[in-house]
């Protein structure tokens, strides 16, 4: 049904809620291998590690920038300095329910190409993997 992605890395502190993700993307096909990190500082030392060791880069980022040790602004400028010019990672945020649309000036930046409310549902990891899968269709 899809072409599943490689590697998609998944940052949240929330524990629960990136294995959950981790275990439906696994589940649904969407993904071969998941890679769960607590911190932004964390995924960019391991960004890092993949390119300098040459091993596959992820397809997608989930990043829930919730109480991160990074904001968006300071983890997507990082990202766009080490990584953009190399990789096209897409790089989906994950908001709690309750905020507010506080990365909206960060969401219509052309690294970010989609936003998720937790809970996340299986038909939210769907949606976003046809779309992508969508525009790699040739017309």
């Amino acid at each position: 049904m899809f072409n599943s992605a490689s590697i998609v890395l998944i940052i949240d502190r929330d524990r629960f809620s990136s294995a959950n993700i981790s275990n439906d993307l696994r589940k649904l096909g969407l993904a071969r291998n998941t890679v769960c990190l607590k911190s932004a500082l964390d995924a960019l030392a391991y960004l890092e590690k993949q390119l300098t060791c040459g091993y596959p880069f992820p397809e997608f980022i989930f990043y829930s920038p919730h109480r991160s040790d990074l904001n968006q602004a300071e983890f997507m400028e990082l990202y766009r300095i080490k990584f953009s010019d190399r990789y096209n990672s897409k790089v989906i945020l994950i908001q709690k329910k309750s905020d507010e649309r506080s990365g909206r000036r960060l969401f219509e930046d052309s690294l970010i190409q989609g936003e998720l409310r937790k809970p996340l549902s299986s038909g939210q990891l769907l949606r976003i993997f046809q779309k992508e899968m969508k525009e790699r269709v040739p017309r």
